[in-house]
């Protein structure tokens, strides 16, 4: 069975908003300090209208992870829409000081300054003419990338160390139940938990495999 967060994950990276909802809010119901599934799931419940609710989640976000500059930039896009402009401004700019490569953030800023009569920071729009203080459209939204702090990576080498303790002698038991509660720490909750049941079985087989054989425990 799939990690809920792995499925809310893929869903959201195929726009499939209304679809990730309920798997992101189940994994965030397991892993609450996770910034990255907040994220997600503020942009997946702003797509859906639900301001309020989303609002909560960018500022989730924003607090258990205070330097990923997609959460300052998709906050200041929703503030941006909201009609919220100077802090919309703040919210872009601040992702451009933490990713300058993030060209849209700078630009987002500099046209809103523009379009307020503010002075620009940085020339990144041509000077003539005017733009109005248009929210931006959905497709300028800045998908987050995917998170690289999930727990698929300890799930498979758990799996691999649990298999391999009933074969080999059964000290890699542990080691297995260790990748299966790193697993569960990182959010995969299910596969930590299959983990953890396959090291205490393949374990135990071993040992027992052992004393059949008249070897001694190590």
């Amino acid at each position: 069975m799939r990690d809920p967060g792995e499925i809310g994950r893929e869903l959201f990276y195929q726009r499939r908003y209304a679809d990730a909802l309920p798997f992101l809010e189940r994994a965030l119901r397991t892993n609450p300090r996770d910034g990255h599934l907040h994220l997600c799931l503020a942009i997946a419940l702003a797509s859906q209208g639900d301001t309020a609710r989303a609002e909560q989640h960018f500022l989730d976000a924003l607090k258990y992870s205070p330097t990923d500059p997609y959460a300052f930039y998709n906050w200041g896009a929703f503030l941006h829409q909201q009609g919220r402009y100077a802090e919309a401004i703040r919210a872009y700019e601040h992702a451009a000081q933490l990713d300058p490569t993030l060209v849209a953030a700078r630009t987002a800023a500099d046209g809103l300054r523009r379009a307020m009569g503010q002075p620009v920071v940085s020339p990144s729009l041509p000077s003539g003419g005017v733009p109005s203080p248009t929210a931006p459209s959905p497709a300028n939204i800045a998908i987050p990338p995917p998170t690289t702090s999930n727990g698929t990576g300890w799930v498979v080498v758990g799996l691999l160390l649990a298999v391999l303790s009933g074969l080999c002698p059964p000290c890699l038991a542990p080691l297995a139940f260790l990748c299966g509660v790193a697993a569960i720490v990182r959010g995969s909750v299910v596969g930590g938990v299959v983990v953890i049941g396959l090291a205490l079985l393949f374990g135990i087989g071993g040992l027992m495999l052992l004393t059949q054989a008249g070897m001694p425990k190590p």
